[in-house]
């Protein structure tokens, strides 16, 4: 998804990019789907929330850190997520460092992103993009990052 939570094109455009790089075909994988990842998917979609939203893993048991003390946040990541879902500001006032930081500037592992949207990839074989399927997403939509989920 974009890093810099920029909206993707229209739901049409990005379809009609991924039929173009053969990435997809109708609703299935397309014919290079193994050059994007190896071993290929079970289906691709595109996923266009109306507002920013967070892509994690969906699993639990990540670590939420401060950008500046490395210390966990967690709690407190949680309360401020729920905060802003509510309609509250995308940030933190860290008990470790009493800086505020945007949500955004927090370490997440596994990775996280806050995002306007995502192309997701169904029962891959292997996580790992390939560079050149990857360079020319890229290319067309930005720069992405890749966020793995199980769900």
């Amino acid at each position: 998804m974009p890093r810099d939570a920029r909206p993707l094109p229209p739901l049409p455009e990005v379809d009609q990019l991924l039929e173009r790089l053969q990435l997809k075909s109708g609703r299935k994988p397309g014919s290079r789907a193994g050059e994007l990842v190896d071993g290929g998917y079970a289906s691709i979609r595109v996923d266009l929330p109306d507002d920013l939203v967070l892509y994690a893993n969906g699993q639990g048991g990540f670590h939420v850190t401060c950008p500046v003390s490395g210390d966990n946040v967690v709690p407190t990541f949680g309360r401020a997520l729920t905060a802003w879902r509510a309609g509250g500001p995308r940030a933190l006032e860290c008990p470790a460092c009493g800086a505020t930081h945007a949500l955004e500037h927090l370490e997440f592992a596994p990775p996280a992103v806050f995002g306007r949207g995502a192309i997701v990839l169904v029962d891959v074989a292997d996580a790992t993009v390939r560079d050149a399927a990857r360079g020319q997403l890229e290319e067309a939509l930005g720069p992405l990052d890749v966020i793995g989920a199980r769900r």
